[in-house]
């Protein structure tokens, strides 16, 4: 399993797309899939909103870490900078940088991007 993240819009997902060698088309996008479809694919993005929608309806988020094996997972970094007031959204970036924090010590490499140059964190 490889890990991508990085900031809104700094080039995670097209990077993550060339390391697991497929077209972003191919790739379970967080923000639509479910638990199951994760399994079928090379690659995930957007791991931070399918967390969001599983806490939005009242799943346990961490069942994520049994659906995920060999993929490429690429999420935003959202637990940077401001707290924010609202309650819920201290627990989505809790809850993210927990599961991610569980995905980077499986991971055999973790990449950042930053303005679009990759980092390695691990690996």
């Amino acid at each position: 399993m490889r890990m991508v993240i990085g900031g809104l819009g700094q080039g995670q997902i097209e990077y993550g797309a060339s390391l697991a060698g497929i077209a972003l088309a191919e790739a379970a996008d967080g923000a639509i899939c479910s638990l199951a479809e994760i399994e079928e694919k090379k690659m995930v993005y957007n791991l931070h909103l399918l967390i969001k929608r599983l806490l939005l309806e009242g799943e346990d988020p961490y069942r994520i870490l049994s659906h995920i094996n060999e993929q490429v997972i690429v999420t935003d970094e959202i637990g940077g900078g401001l707290v924010p007031i609202d309650g819920f959204e201290r627990q989505w970036r809790e809850v993210c940088g927990r599961i991610c924090g569980e995905i980077a010590q499986k991971a055999q490499s973790v990449d950042r991007l930053y303005c679009g140059l990759a980092m390695r964190l691990k690996g």
